[in-house]
């Protein structure tokens, strides 16, 4: 087909596709420094901040005893600012290093809190090397290592009830992705946790009803990934332009290092400068993007390479990664124990215990 039998929107989206293809291929992947990464995550810095894990709990909780002001309401103009939250500084020397049990009790940084029962509990929010991004009534949050929370865009309204919003956080840089809304449009946003500021933004294609399927997949290397009921697009953050990736029954699991993880039909959109690996919806990426966390103690490679064995009893069937880099890990039954294992060495030390009531043991960010 000649370029005068093609419409203008098809030459458009041609164009917009070799634009991103030839600015991703041009661009230098950043190396995967997990030294740096490690000493980001276990340095006691001021901005260092708790687990998403806890971050999520806030998110549901009613009156809870760390809680220092009243029960959350359900009225927005109850508390503009959202929660108000005091539950003490946290040790993060070693990581953040956060479980818990489905009936509240949480471990954050080798300290354990009891929370009353929270809605989604391991979804939502983000752990970052610079705080936990969570969100209030569809606001972003982030709650910090003095354990406060403190809003991170001033002015937004509380979104609908039917909007769940989710955050990813760049592994290399101090970056985390949201969709909030904003006069019934939603907008994505990149913010930058040490400038404390949005430093890109564009109005999100929505499905053909409305926003509340609007999810953020990933983001790494200067794009981040937007999935709605229609398709998943890759959005740069230099250029503002969307580019669709693939279809809808196509799914991003994880992006790391240029290394993109998905399941279902491959990518659509030719990224030379991309791996597209296939695997499990819920399968995990190491931060270099080199092997994948795939429910088992055995790490596979994305390429050529050995695998990485975690040195871990065979009673381990649970999986995270910290927000250093490191994979955590818990036992089946009850107690649960729980393991932090070095990546790419396995080495394993246990960091604790606890009793599981009402389910198995959650990690923050996921339920794997």
């Amino acid at each position: 087909m000649s370029s005068q039998d093609r419409s203008p929107d098809t030459l458009l989206a041609e164009r917009v596709a070799r634009h991103l293809t030839d600015h991703l291929d041009a661009t230098p992947a950043p190396p995967a420094d997990l030294d740096a990464v490690r000493r980001r995550g276990r340095a006691a810095r001021g901005r260092r901040r708790v687990s998403s894990l806890v971050a999520v709990a806030a998110v549901g909780l009613g009156a809870a005893a760390l809680v220092a002001t009243a029960p959350w309401q359900d009225d927005p103009a109850g508390r503009p600012d959202g929660p108000d939250l005091a539950i003490g500084a946290l040790d993060l020397s070693g990581g953040l290093r956060a479980y818990g049990s489905p009936d509240g009790r949480l471990s954050l940084g080798g300290r354990t809190v009891d929370l009353e029962q929270a809605e989604d509990l391991d979804t939502d929010a983000a752990a970052t090397a610079y705080g936990v991004v969570f969100f209030d009534r569809g606001r972003p949050h982030l709650l910090g290592e003095d354990g406060t929370a403190e809003p991170l865009v001033a002015g937004l309204p509380a979104a609908p009830r039917d909007f769940h919003p989710t955050a990813k956080t760049d592994a290399v840089e101090p970056r985390v992705a949201w969709v909030v809304m904003e006069d019934g449009d939603a907008r994505l946003q990149v913010y930058d946790l040490e400038r404390r500021e949005v430093v890109a933004s564009d109005e999100v294609p929505c499905g053909e009803e409305d926003c509340s399927d609007v999810v953020v997949d990933g983001i790494d290397s200067g794009v981040v990934f937007v999935r709605n009921a229609e398709a998943t697009w890759v959005w740069s953050i230099e250029e503002r332009t969307f580019t669709e990736l693939a279809g809808p029954a196509t799914r991003v699991a994880d992006v790391r290092n240029r290394v993109l993880l998905y399941d279902g039909p491959r990518p659509t959109l030719p990224l030379s400068a991309w791996r597209y690996v296939a695997g499990a919806v819920d399968a995990q990426l190491t931060f270099d993007g080199r092997h994948v966390l795939d429910w088992s103690a055995t790490l596979q490679p994305t390429g050529g390479g050995r695998p990485v064995v975690l040195d871990v009893p065979r009673d381990v069937i649970f999986f995270t990664f910290d927000t250093d880099g490191s994979v955590l890990a818990a036992t089946t039954g009850s107690p649960a124990r729980f393991y932090d294992c070095v990546v790419p060495s396995g080495r394993c030390e246990q960091i604790g215990e606890m009793e599981m009531v009402g389910g198995d043991p959650l990690f923050m960010g996921n339920d794997m």
